[in-house]
């Protein structure tokens, strides 16, 4: 489909048509099939005696491309001589419609799983485009069960009908592989399994649960090739720079086992001898020659090489000089094993912006991807704002790809920056099963959108996020819906409206709790790593069903009340993602007070902060630092916090070797009644196994008292090992912990399992 072709021909075409009236609108096939006029017109807002309207005939050519009936789409406008008519001629390339179909060669998974693989059925629309992209989907499910030769192949018959055809897919389905063995001969330098811990391809283990899941062993081809490269780079990074790598050859073993041989020649190792740099004119070439980090006499680093390379490039870019280039180039003596550098500087000329243009953006509005961007038309090229643009683009989550280009413009001195992406999918329907050790098994069900636009039609497309969705087991019952708008008024400034009822008794044994509110929060970005945020909440809590047995304390709270409370607080974010990070900081110190002029049955203050540093250390383990203090009181009148506004520690997400919420004050039957101070701390190490899985090792300490402004070194404390398995809809968390120091009524000699299998809630 040429629709951005014809957004510009249209675009030139209201220029001159202004004024002008629809006459005839007039259906024409152009491919081999017949086409119904009728069913085409139905589709199309344009109609006779209409005033010509160039945008309508662009909604018909996409409403056209979308039914998915037509190879093919264009209008063209049909000027009468002498008249303000326009005849409107739709030209279409009618798809033919499927009369049978017959799929051979299927053996081992079925001729039905192929059918359904290519997602045609009988009366679909299809062409050669259709059954390439069913043929790819087949190929991917017959790679998922480990058959890497697999092919498709079709042909149509015409049917009996006009307009139909019979569709013959054959299927070769090769043999099937797992790879069981990955040697690398002739490293003699380096360690083989230094260098197979670079590979993406994995090795299939029959005892390993894991590998059935994830389907490792799968032969792939762009798997190979990416690690015949990471191979080959990881030797040049080592000052190998004449290394070569060759394979794999696929070697068969027994049954459906096959081995991956690649071929190493590491060649002489290099040091760094001279470094020239030549073509420098518009800075000092000193301080062009301090961004070099290539140091003479150290081990050659095509790293090393390709950071000089960037630093100098970044050097002129974040100057204006946007064709900023620099070649490099290596003279390597093998016989002494030094390699001496030529850097050669292409500087080009100061450009400015002249135009930013967006690319690839179907639902997505333009000033959603445009109010990201840190640049902006007629000011100086600077290419590490521009690299930002790009990541906070990126960042968004609404596209599989985002790259920000130059490109010349017309005018001398001058650039357009172009913005392409592309689109990814943004709306979500998930229904499925979670287990946890706090509240068993829960059925969960949540429709969401990442891009939607509640003010206009189709509300798509504007940046708004939301998600309505419930959580249902025996010991919860849960309904919610989240709103976020991220630029309220036009301004970066973050809505965020959560509604929720609530229904849990998973808490005690002893009583049913309920909680039916919502909260509005305002977030304002400070810099680039600072925002503040404010939060008005305000929640019916309502505690139920006590059991006779419970204490005076916990009886006391039964009934309802009515919780009106703002906070405020100040975060600062420098994580490197928000989801699974591998560095940085995120810290948040909130202040909290409920009733007073705000009204509700409930009067108190809370102070808290809470802080997480990630520490990469070593090919992708992290040491993850967790700690967390708060204290809180009654004011006013008021001489007591409500049992559900208080601190708790234990259990899956703080101290692991206890019961949930079991850290801390206790009535006389043992059940834990929270407190006003609380400090937590914990320090997890994990290690990566294999591409989603990560094995972990933690200690956790943490104590609430009951007073405000109380806290001493007498912690609960507990270590640990565990298991991350991070699959895509299917997280499971797994943790065993033992005790080390615990009060009395939380002594337990045996160890604690923490279990999340879904989303942790």
């Amino acid at each position: 489909m040429r629709a951005g072709a014809a957004a510009v021909a249209w675009a030139l075409w209201t220029t001159v048509a202004g004024g002008q009236v629809v006459g005839e609108v007039r259906v024409e096939s152009v491919g081999r099939h017949p086409v119904d006029p009728a069913s085409v017109l139905t589709a199309v807002e344009t109609r006779t005696g209409q005033p010509f309207d160039a945008s309508r005939v662009m909604r018909d050519t996409r409403a056209l491309e979308r039914t998915g009936r037509f190879s093919s789409v264009r209008i063209r406008a049909c000027p009468r001589s002498g008249s303000d008519a326009v005849d409107i001629v739709i030209e279409v390339d009618p798809r033919p419609l499927v009369e049978s179909i017959e799929v051979r060669g299927a053996d081992e998974v079925g001729n039905r799983k192929v059918r359904e693989w290519l997602d045609v059925g009988v009366g679909s629309p299809v062409d050669d485009a259709i059954l390439a992209a069913g043929a790819r989907r087949v190929r991917e499910e017959y790679d998922k069960r480990f058959y890497p030769e697999a092919r498709v192949a079709w042909r149509f018959e015409p049917g009996r009908d006009p307009g139909a055809v019979r569709l013959f897919v054959t299927v070769k389905e090769g043999r099937r592989a797992r790879v069981a063995q990955i040697r690398i001969i002739g490293a003699t330098a380096v360690p083989e399994s230094e260098l197979r811990s670079r590979m993406k391809q994995t090795r299939f283990r029959w005892y390993n649960p894991v590998h059935w899941i994830t389907g490792a062993g799968r032969l792939d081809d762009d798997l190979q090739r990416a690690d015949e490269h990471a191979l080959a780079r990881a030797l040049r990074d080592l000052g190998y720079l004449d290394a070569v790598v060759r394979g794999p050859a696929i070697v068969p073993l027994d049954d459906d086992r096959v081995e991956l041989k690649y071929a190493v020649s590491e060649g002489p190792r290099y040091r760094w001898g001279t470094v020239s740099i030549e073509g420098v004119t518009r800075f000092p070439t000193a301080d062009v020659a301090r961004l070099v980090r290539l140091v003479p006499g150290a081990p050659a680093s095509q790293a090393a090489l390709d950071d000089t390379r960037d630093a100098i490039q970044d050097h002129y870019g974040n100057r204006g000089y946007a064709d900023a280039r620099v070649r490099v180039s290596v003279r390597a003596d093998a016989q002494r094993g030094v390699g001496d550098v030529r850097l050669e500087v292409h500087e080009g000329e100061i450009s400015t912006l002249r135009d930013i243009l967006i690319r690839g953006n179907v639902v997505t509005k333009e000033s959603v991807i445009r109010r990201e961007l840190v640049v902006a038309p007629g000011e100086p090229y600077h290419r590490g704002r521009v690299k930002i643009s790009e990541s906070r683009v990126r960042n968004l989550g609404y596209f599989s790809h985002v790259s920000a280009v130059t490109e010349p413009s017309p005018e001398p001195g001058r650039h357009d920056l172009v913005i392409e992406v592309t689109e990814d999918r943004m709306g979500t329907a998930e229904a499925g099963v979670a287990f946890s050790s706090i509240d068993r098994i829960v059925g969960r069900l949540e429709i969401g959108h990442g891009n939607v636009d509640l003010g206009a039609w189709p509300p798509f497309g504007g940046g708004q996020k939301l998600r309505v969705g419930t959580m249902y087991g025996t010991r919860r019952q849960d309904y919610y819906l989240t709103f976020i708008e991220p630029y309220l008024l036009d301004r970066k400034l973050r809505l965020t409206v959560d509604l929720y009822h609530r229904e849990s008794s998973y808490f005690s044994s002893l009583y049913d709790v309920g909680r039916l509110g919502g909260q509005a929060t305002l977030e304002l970005p400070i810099g680039r790593y600072y925002s503040a945020g404010l939060g008005y909440g305000l929640e019916r809590i309502e505690i139920s069903n006590v059991e006779d047995s419970a204490s005076e304390v916990i009886r006391a709270e039964e009934g309802s009340r009515l919780k009106s409370s703002v906070e405020l607080s100040l975060a600062r974010d420098t994580r490197d993602r928000t989801r699974l990070p591998t560095r940085g900081n995120y810290a948040r110190a909130s202040a909290e007070i409920a009733g007073g002029p705000l009204g509700g049955d409930t009067q108190w203050y809370r102070l808290e902060l809470r802080s997480t540093q990630y520490v990469p250390v070593w090919r992708g383990q992290i040491l993850i630092l967790r700690g967390q203090v708060g204290m809180m009181d009654a004011w006013g009148d008021e001489e007591r916090v409500p049992l559900f506004d208080r601190f708790f520690l234990g259990g899956l997400y703080t101290v692991r070797a206890f019961r949930y919420r079991h850290v801390g004050p206790v009535d006389d039957g043992g059940e834990p009644i929270g407190g006003r101070s609380m400090g937590f701390a914990s320090a997890e190490y994990t290690v990566p196994v294999y591409k989603m899985v990560r094995l972990a090792a933690f200690v956790d300490g943490g104590m609430v008292w009951g007073d405000p402004w109380t806290f001493d070194l007498e912690w609960n404390s507990g270590y640990g090992v565990g298991v991350r398995l991070d699959l895509p809809m299917l997280p499971l968390r797994i943790d065993y912990a033992w005790q080390i120091d615990a009060e009395r009524h939380n002594r337990d000699d045996n160890g604690r399992f923490n279990i999340s299998f879904g989303y942790p809630f």
